[in-house]
């Protein structure tokens, strides 16, 4: 290997191993060569909010929520009964992975992903000075 490329692969591989245990890292390897699927789940409030229906790429939550009937029999019931199944709309708070805020964590990994590249970047100009091209090892 040319010597400015084990220079660089050097200085790179502690910005490296830190960008790699980033939570959204270790998932992406544990859904991709593991599990297959995220660990991630939604938790969404029906209409009556009773229970948070949660949902995981393996086992969904419901599409929509059956109308309450109770069994005291009352107006209250039959009214309950007239009313059509809701759509769950879950929003992005509804979404976490490993228990913290999906969107919070996608955003805190692109910017270490951007981070990164400016590092590599940084390192680069370090290393490789005015011509950052080098020759491949044959």
């Amino acid at each position: 290997m040319h010597d400015d490329r084990k220079e660089f692969s050097a200085e790179f591989k502690t910005a490296f191993e830190a960008y790699k245990e980033h939570p959204l890292s270790q998932a992406r390897n544990i859904s991709f060569h593991r599990q297959g699927c995220p660990n991630a789940e939604v938790a969404v409030v029906g209409r009556f909010n009773v229970l948070p229906l949660t949902g995981t790429a393996v086992n969904p939550a419901p599409m929509y929520e059956a109308p309450f009937i109770g069994t005291r029999g009352d107006d209250a019931d039959k009214f309950a009964g007239t009313m059509p199944p809701q759509a769950h709309r879950p929003s992005w708070p509804d979404f976490k992975i490993d228990g913290r805020p999906l969107f919070d964590e996608c955003r805190a990994y692109l910017q270490s992903a951007e981070g990164l590249a400016a590092d590599a970047e940084k390192i680069s100009t370090n290393v490789h000075g005015a011509s950052p091209l080098t020759t491949p090892p044959s």
